[in-house]
C-alpha cells in the first residue's frame, strides 16, 4: 500500500490529491511477455509559486526618500499573489515600525485594479505601545477563494525581479499593494536613515495544521530627515553665546520648520 507522506512533502505542494492505493507485484509489462523490474509512481499534486515580497517608499519602485518631521508619506508593501490563493490557510503581513515613525492609516489595498475591502477581505491591527509599534494585516482565510475568483482575468507577477521593479499595478501587471501612511516623529536621529521592512507569513500546506513560512523583502527602503544645531552669538569677534535666543528656521516656501 502506498500512502503519500504529506508532512514530508516539498514545501511548495498545496494539495495532496494522491489517495492511498495498493500495487500488486509482480507487474506484467505492456506486451504481457514478462515482468517490470522498475515502476515509477507519480502522485498528482498541485504546486504553488512561493510569494515574493518587496517594499518601496514615496512611490512604487522607489527605495529612498527625504521628509521633514511631521510630514506624512507612504510606504508600499508589495507581494506577488499565488495562482492558487484559494488553497492558502494563512496570508498575514507584520510590519514592525521604527520608534521614529508614527502610523497614520492604511490606504487602498489592491491587486492590480481590484480593491479589497477592509474588515471583510482583511483585518488591520494598528501599531500601539502595547504591541511594540507593530502593524498587522491579516487576510481572512474564508475570503481567499473569493479574492482568487476576482483575479481570474488578471496577469499576476511571479518572480522576485518582477515585484522589485514593479512601479505600476494594473490587471496586466498585478500584485498585492498595501500603502501604509506614516510620518517621522521627534524620536528620530537627524540625518540617520530610518529603515522599514515587513514579514509575510503564509501557509499553503494541505494538512490543515498551522505551518507558517516567512517571506521578507530582500532590501530595506529608508527615509531620512536633515538637521542642524544652531546657536546665536554676539556681534564682533568674541563669538559670545547669547542665552535665551529665539529665532525661526524657514523652508524655501516660507513655512516654519517644526522644532524637535
Amino acid at each position: 500500500m502506498y500512502v503519500e507522506d504529506v508532512q514530508n512533502s516539498p514545501s511548495n505542494i498545496t494539495k495532496a490529491y494522491a489517495v492511498p492505493f495498493i500495487l500488486s507485484l509482480p507487474q506484467a509489462n505492456s506486451t504481457g511477455t514478462g515482468f517490470l523490474t522498475e515502476i515509477n509512481i507519480y502522485p498528482k499534486n498541485v504546486v504553488t509559486d512561493e510569494p515574493k515580497t518587496d517594499k518601496d517608499v514615496k512611490k512604487l519602485g522607489q527605495d529612498d526618500a527625504g521628509y521633514a518631521i511631521g510630514e506624512k508619506f507612504n510606504w508600499f508593501l508589495k507581494s506577488t499573489v499565488p495562482l492558487n490563493l484559494e488553497d492558502y490557510e494563512q496570508f498575514e503581513i507584520t510590519d514592525k515600525l521604527s520608534n521614529s515613525l508614527t502610523f497614520s492609516k492604511i490606504g487602498d489595498i489592491k491587486i492590480g485594479e481590484i480593491s479589497l475591502q477592509a474588515n471583510i477581505d482583511y483585518l488591520v491591527t494598528s501599531p500601539s505601545a502595547e504591541n511594540g509599534n507593530t502593524l498587522k494585516i491579516t487576510f481572512v482565510k474564508e475570503r481567499l477563494p473569493e479574492i482568487a475568483k476576482l483575479l481570474v482575468n488578471s496577469k499576476l507577477l511571479k518572480t522576485q525581479d518582477d515585484i522589485n521593479q514593479a512601479h505600476v499595478n494594473t490587471n496586466e501587471n498585478a500584485f498585492l499593494e498595501i500603502p501604509v501612511e506614516t510620518s517621522i516623529n521627534e524620536k528620530t536621529v537627524l540625518g540617520k536613515g530610518i529603515e522599514n521592512t515587513f514579514t509575510l507569513q503564509y501557509d499553503h500546506t494541505p494538512d490543515k495544521v498551522s505551518n507558517p513560512r516567512p517571506s521578507n523583502p530582500p532590501k530595506n527602503p529608508e527615509v531620512h530627515t536633515g538637521g542642524k544645531r544652531f546657536v546665536k552669538v554676539a556681534a564682533g569677534n568674541d563669538a559670545t553665546k547669547l542665552g535665551g535666543a529665539e529665532f525661526d528656521l524657514l523652508m524655501e516656501n516660507g513655512d516654519v520648520v517644526k522644532w524637535t
